[in-house]
């Protein structure tokens, strides 16, 4: 099942909402996650990114990662770029949130995005430095 799927299967309540159900976000959103374009997904917070995930924990209490920068989405703006290091990032599933087509946390700290195509064309765009249709 897709993101956009889930969202239109499940109310804003069940899966939009914190504090939400812990186990069921669980249940819905760990397929998902196993289930990565090369284990990769765009990533936003005060960068953006095509970062690719490692170190990967999903278990009923959590989902975290380490995400390890692949390429930057230059926004022509004066923004921080990745780290060149790793970062680790995540969220207990009752924090974790799915607003139509991404992943949020309490309070929108990071974004995430994991759907295959969109991954692979964020990327595809990325390398020839059209950031402009990535974004």
């Amino acid at each position: 099942m897709t993101l956009k799927e889930l969202s239109l299967k499940h109310s804003w309540k069940e899966i939009g909402c914190v504090p939400g159900d812990g186990s069921l976000r669980y249940q819905l959103f760990k397929p998902i996650l196993e289930d990565l374009y090369e284990n990769k997904i765009v990533y936003y917070e005060r960068l953006m990114c095509v970062a690719t995930l490692e170190n990967v924990i999903i278990t009923p209490k959590e989902f975290r990662a380490t995400a390890i920068p692949h390429i930057t989405i230059e926004r022509g703006e004066d923004k921080p770029h990745p780290p060149l290091k790793p970062w680790t990032f995540g969220a207990i599933w009752s924090a974790m949130t799915l607003k139509q087509e991404y992943f949020s946390t309490y309070g929108g700290m990071w974004l995430f995005w994991t759907g295959k195509d969109l991954v692979k064309v964020v990327e595809e765009l990325a390398i020839k430095k059209d950031f402009e249709f990535a974004l």
